[in-house]
């Protein structure tokens, strides 16, 4: 009897430890996750791996928290390379799995990392909103880790809007919950710093940076060594030692180069071209500016059209520092040398009036388009939309044609102060000429993203036929595919429907068949079919895709690349397809391998 007495307590006993434990399955999620934080300022790429097999393991085996753990540990990443709006989406996304799951603590870490991915883009109010938020939720799960971070976060922003008392009452609550020497007084010495910097305290400061740059070496945090050498140097340049800022700018950029650090880089340049503006070294500061373009350029990408109001606020921060360094310039300018450059001033003309024509016929397409709609009643409900596209289009425009027109100036100013020769004169003037051609192409691009934009308000009702769809579109291809020896074989179904207009889908059926066809080889064949689960497929025996590419295939940011036969594209064609299928509430996804073909597929769901 007292033995069955004992079996029954320690199996009961087991029962209910098995239940308070992590099952195997969170066990292993948790292991890779933990991987790729121990790597993640070192290896970011190692980091992204790990974070991605954890987050494939997770969905797969029905592991909320743990897929939202690897969602935000994904967004970590993204926000360390400067890919804000991909970030974004997966904080909201593992905030809304960790607000259903009731998991406070990793709630609060999303808003963290939300507000250090908007301040990225100079949303410092709305960061201190989200830090707010984080502070309360920390409080209630009396988590002392998570206040400490947070309180060092919100010093940071609070410099950043000039309000340092509350700066400095923040960094005297984060000592409460830190050990001298851990990575967190890194944050500490910054903002420390940044404060005594603006009191003028330059000595005081000085030290602090020097500290966070001990510290971001001890602990490995690359991104934060950089930020430190550039504080350094910033400072260096505020008090007239140009040769030490020279030398501390010069390595923050190198090592954002080597680290793939766009943000910290273009901070970096932008000190350095300060610099050389200040120094009159007018040839360094040209190749800086063109430097800072390219990587301005990289970072702007058509996701981020979808919040306005944030695109807008990096234009305007752009165009102030522009028309600062353009006013230095034009200190350093004389009547006397602009009357030697009336040579000179027909080239910039001659670029002011292509310009002027772009957004000529960029006016006269769209006002045809809106011309072209017949029914009065159809343009009152879709007049906030067209004023909506207006604005996403000019934002777009203010970003890439923007840029040739300083460029122009800049180039006339380095003919003005700098004896060049005729060989530097075609190299910089090739430049400036690619950049135009380039404005054009993407122009017209923009054009037809407009079009189907005007079309995205999904319409459920109509029903369309995708192999009749095909054929009309492989009938359109029927040049495009004799140059390269090409077939096609259709065999989606005659009798199968989807609902979705005919128009959209092939805009959608277009743009994948085209691509197909751009990195098919001759001779090659190109299949459209159906699979059992009802997702249409498109697939190609070409060039394939890389791996690294594939992840970012669908975001806009993906310059195209040549064709087999050297066709040439921007890269719009596959975003808009896929704007278009998650409009329709659809999916779609790629499968391929460099030099082992592509597949394209997607499905819509079965409306009712």
């Amino acid at each position: 009897m007292r033995q069955s007495l004992l079996f029954i307590l320690t199996f009961t006993l087991s029962v209910i430890a098995a239940q308070n434990s992590d099952s195997p399955k969170e066990k292993h999620a948790d292991s890779l996750l933990t991987k790729a934080f121990s790597v993640f300022y070192t290896y970011p790429d190692s980091s992204q791996y790990y974070t991605n097999l954890a987050l494939i393991y997770a969905d797969k085996n029905n592991l909320p928290v743990q897929k939202g753990r690897a969602w935000h540990s994904l967004a970590r990443t993204e926000v360390l390379r400067g890919d804000i709006e991909p970030a974004l989406k997966h904080l909201r996304d593992a905030a809304s799995l960790f607000e259903k799951q009731k998991q406070f603590k990793y709630l609060a870490k999303c808003y963290s990392l939300m507000s250090v991915a908007v301040g990225k883009i100079n949303n410092h109010k709305e960061s201190v909103n989200l830090l707010l938020k984080a502070e309360k939720l920390h409080k209630e799960e009396n988590d002392t880790s998570g206040l400490r971070s947070t309180y060092v976060n919100l010093a940071n922003t609070y410099s950043k809007l000039n309000e340092y008392d509350k700066a400095l009452d923040a960094l005297n609550a984060s000592k409460k919950y830190s050990k001298q020497g851990e990575k967190d007084w890194y944050y500490y010495y910054i903002n420390s710093g940044l404060i005594h910097e603006n009191k003028k305290n330059y000595g005081f400061a000085k030290s602090q940076y020097d500290s966070c740059l001990l510290i971001a070496r001890r602990h490995k945090m690359i991104d934060a060594e950089v930020t430190a050498a550039t504080k350094i140097a910033e400072l260096y340049y505020a008090t007239k030692q140009y040769p030490q800022a020279e030398e501390y700018f010069t390595k923050a950029i190198a090592m954002s180069r080597q680290n793939n650090l766009p943000i910290e880089e273009s901070e970096a340049l932008e000190g350095l071209l300060a610099y050389y503006v200040a120094t009159g070294n007018y040839k360094e500061a040209y190749t800086s500016k063109l430097r800072l373009d390219k990587i301005s350029d990289s970072l702007f990408n058509i996701e981020k059209i979808k919040n306005i109001n944030a695109v807008e606020a990096r234009l305007k921060v752009s165009e102030k520092e522009k028309t600062i360094a353009l006013q230095k310039l034009d200190m350093e300018k004389s009547l006397a040398e602009k009357e030697k450059s009336q040579r000179n001033l027909s080239f910039v003309v001659a670029g002011a009036i292509v310009l002027a024509l772009i957004l000529f016929l960029t006016i006269y397409v769209y006002i045809k388009t809106r011309r072209q709609k017949k029914e009065v009643e159809i343009q009152k409900a879709r007049a906030e939309k067209l004023n909506s596209l207006n604005q996403k289009i000019f934002a777009v425009i203010a970003h890439d044609f923007k840029s040739p027109m300083i460029t122009l100036n800049m180039l006339l100013d380095l003919m003005e102060n700098e004896n060049i020769s005729a060989e530097e004169l075609r190299s910089y003037s090739a430049d400036v000429r690619h950049q135009l051609i380039q404005s054009g192409q993407i122009l017209e691009n923009l054009l037809n993203w407009a079009r189907t934009e005007l079309k995205l308000s999904p319409d459920t009702t109509q029903e369309a036929n995708p192999q009749a769809v095909a054929e009309e579109i492989i009938k359109e291809l029927d040049v495009v595919r004799a140059k390269k020896n090409i077939t096609f074989q259709n065999d989606i179904p005659a009798s199968m429907q989807v609902k979705i207009p005919a128009d959209i889908l092939k805009i959608i059926i277009r743009n994948l068949l085209s691509n197909a066809v751009k990195f098919s080889y001759s001779g090659g064949r190109i299949i459209l079919g159906l699979e059992p689960t009802a997702t249409l497929f498109i697939k190609d025996s070409g060039s394939g895709i890389s791996e690294t590419k594939l992840k970012q295939l669908f975001g806009g940011t993906v310059k195209s690349e040549m064709g087999t036969f050297n066709e040439t594209g921007f890269g719009l064609g596959l975003y808009i397809t896929n704007e278009l299928i998650h409009k329709f509430k659809g999916t779609i996804w790629v499968e391929s391998r460099e030099n082992s073909g592509t597949v394209f597929k997607f499905v819509f769901p079965a409306y009712e």
